[in-house]
């Protein structure tokens, strides 16, 4: 059994990645350890801006229970933060290919205060065959900015790689005023096998004048990747606050005909996009 976790660093925010990569029984017992299977094997790979940086196949061996990290003392090209990276972790259980759900840690601190902020979610099936891009729709509805408060959306972009080279994959990302206003649009081509870090408040570039009060928007976006985890960061400079969260793919919040509610929110925000540009 196997899956894929998909993480990335938030340099930009001057935040520090810690993983720890979990292999523990779900409470739901799904994905409970079979005898003689306990045993999680992990490889790693690294990627900056598409390029492979850093692989290690036999990365760690996990117990049942146990867990191991991934942090700048385990994992050499953490320790720049200059730049941002996608980490790539290729969990095995036994010798089958079926998958196996996992939820994995991620830890991201600011400074040397100790604050930080962490998140729990689920590791990926591995897909079959050839990857191949797919649309993709994301919604982030909190997101504050103000004088002091700044919110980062981290785009971890997995797609295919061969011959030491990544595509690219074309994105659309509006952000709207609560009144459904939109007030800036971007066009970015973002390549595949990287982690692409938005500074909500940079990337609006004065078009919306920011005081102590806090303003909220929603940024959605349309693009297409093999695979993408996007978490939001939020960061008071002030008091050195932390937040994260992580958008949620559609099975987890509903039911029924995916087919359909994904086709009508593409309509929705073509529509959406077109009468407010």
């Amino acid at each position: 059994m196997q899956g894929q976790f998909i993480f990335s660093t938030c340099n930009r925010a001057g935040l520090s990645l810690t993983a720890l990569l979990r292999n523990t029984a779900r409470s739901d017992r799904e994905g409970e350890v079979a005898a003689g299977e306990s045993d999680m094997r992990v490889g790693l790979r690294v990627f900056h801006a598409g390029v492979l940086e850093y692989e290690c196949g036999d990365f760690a061996t996990i117990p049942a229970d146990g867990f191991a990290e991934v942090s700048a003392r385990t994992c050499p090209p953490l320790g720049d933060a200059t730049r941002e990276f996608l980490l790539l972790a290729h969990c095995r259980r036994g010798q089958a290919d079926g998958y196996f759900a996992q939820e994995h840690q991620v830890t991201y601190a600011g400074g040397h205060d100790g604050r930080s902020t962490s998140l729990l979610y689920d590791q990926m099936p591995i897909p079959g065959g050839t990857p191949k891009a797919n649309s993709i729709l994301l919604m982030a509805p909190k997101v504050w900015i103000s004088d002091d408060v700044d919110t980062f959306i981290a785009l971890a972009n997995l797609g295919g790689y061969s011959g030491g080279r990544s595509g690219g994959s074309r994105w659309q990302i509006d952000f709207l005023a609560q009144s459904g206003a939109k007030i800036h649009g971007l066009d970015l081509d973002l390549v595949q096998n990287a982690s692409h870090v938005i500074d909500v408040k940079e990337a609006l570039g004065g078009r919306l004048e920011l005081s102590d009060a806090l303003n909220m928007l929603t940024v959605v976006a349309r693009g297409e990747t093999g695979m993408c985890a996007i978490l939001t960061f939020l960061r008071n400079r002030r008091t050195r606050a932390l937040a994260l969260e992580h958008s949620l793919s559609p099975h987890y919040y509903m039911n029924g005909d995916f087919a359909r509610v994904r086709k009508e929110a593409f309509l929705f925000a073509d529509a959406a996009s077109g009468s407010r540009s």
